[in-house]
């Protein structure tokens, strides 16, 4: 059954990118066969010394207080402790991950991931696939993204990207492999700039890029280094029509908030942030209750459809129904994952402060933790990160 728990979750790994259904399924039988393991005491052992066990369960535990001062909806109510249940299966993950064979098999599952999805998405611009986003209407008319949609497919680019320029700069790989891992870091970075043409996407590449140029640069070369790629990236927008004109229109959207109501619309999400602001200002401390924005949103907001499932940050999130003890909780998990990945750092590798900077620019402008197909790529790639702070074992 432990045997079967671990499969479990390098096929985890790999539906987060690809299928909601397989995830689902194989978390339902990743806890069954875990419980009938017999290894609960072994692994809430190896759990409990992670860096990241104490942050996510004093989150998990706002959370649950939360719950008690609410004036949402039980159904509300009900929603957000689903989903925010993934925090204390964290702990699940990292201890199912103690040993590095797992450790490996789940990274080739996520690889294999995203080679699903772009290649997919290079066929969907060549022919056309039916389970693509192209033409629906919760997208734009050039979504050309599969399995996820254009926001999300541009964030899991971002965190491959990341490994593939990690892998790149180990001098221990043959040279045809660091070929490998660049050309697929250009491919990848390619769909994210003219073939999804959405805007989160390129600023998580951003964010990736200035990791590996402020830790992978020498000192005396990286103001240089910072120069050369925010070059490099403005000329890549500017041919890029869509991209560019997408960027136009969110600058013109901050002008006129009012005048936006399309999916993944800044002036949209400006609203909101102004509308969970005031929220957070009437009850700062401990916030209106784990659930209650959609309530408060639906009453106060126009265009509900997009506007009252979260507020587009999760900061803000957190702020409006935990207040600032859940902001300050929030930030407690994330520094957990910083100190983490500033260790790998000391030890050569910074992919793991890549996925930290993607996961910050996630949580300042969508809710990586709450939004279903974020979270399902999110939950998988924090405890597989965290998993390296965990003293390994070959067996």
């Amino acid at each position: 059954m432990g045997q079967v728990a671990a499969w479990a979750l390098v096929v985890l790994v790999f539906a987060g990118p690809t299928s909601r259904a397989l995830f689902n399924v194989s978390a339902l039988v990743l806890i069954a066969s875990w419980l009938l393991s017999g290894r609960l005491l072994e692994h809430w052992a190896v759990a409990r010394s992670n860096p990241i066990a104490l942050p996510a369960l004093l989150l998990f535990g706002v959370i649950l207080v939360g719950m008690t001062y609410s004036e949402a909806g039980w159904r509300d109510k009900w929603e957000h402790l689903r989903v925010y249940s993934k925090v204390p299966l964290l702990l699940l993950l990292v201890a199912l991950l103690q040993e590095q064979k797992w450790q490996e098999r789940c990274w080739v599952a996520f690889v294999v991931a995203m080679a699903v999805v772009v290649g997919a998405t290079y066929l969907n611009v060549a022919l056309g696939v039916p389970w693509s986003w192209m033409g629906h209407s919760y997208g734009t008319p050039k979504d050309r993204s599969v399995f996820l949609d254009y926001i999300i497919q541009g964030v899991v680019s971002g965190i491959f990207i990341g490994l593939a320029l990690d892998r790149l700069r180990d001098p221990m790989l043959l040279l045809r492999w660091r070929a490998a891992w660049l050309a697929a870091a250009l491919v990848v970075g390619y769909s994210v700039l003219f073939v999804l043409v959405g805007k989160t996407g390129p600023l998580t590449l951003c964010a990736v890029l200035a990791c590996f140029v402020f830790w992978g640069v020498p000192k005396r070369a990286r103001w240089v280094a910072f120069g050369l790629v925010c070059a490099l990236l403005v000329s890549l927008i500017t041919m890029a029509p869509e991209l560019s004109a997408r960027f136009d229109k969110g600058f013109r959207q901050l002008a006129n908030p009012e005048s936006a109501v399309d999916f993944g619309s800044v002036g949209l999400r400006w609203q909101m942030w102004q509308f969970s602001a005031g929220l957070i200002m009437e009850s700062p401390l401990w916030g209106h209750g784990t659930g209650a924005y959609h309530g408060l949103a639906a009453k106060h907001l126009t265009h509900c459809e997009l506007t009252c499932f979260h507020p587009h940050s999760q900061f803000l999130f957190f702020g409006v129904e935990q207040g600032l003890i859940g902001i300050a909780a929030y930030a407690y998990f994330l520094l957990a994952i910083y100190r983490v990945a500033r260790q790998r750092i000391a030890q050569g590798s910074i992919a793991m402060m890549a996925f930290f900077a993607v996961l910050l620019v996630e949580s300042a402008l969508n809710a990586p933790l709450w939004y279903r197909m974020e979270s399902y790529i999110f939950y998988p790639m924090i405890a597989l990160f965290m998993a390296q702070a965990t003293p390994r074992t070959h067996s």
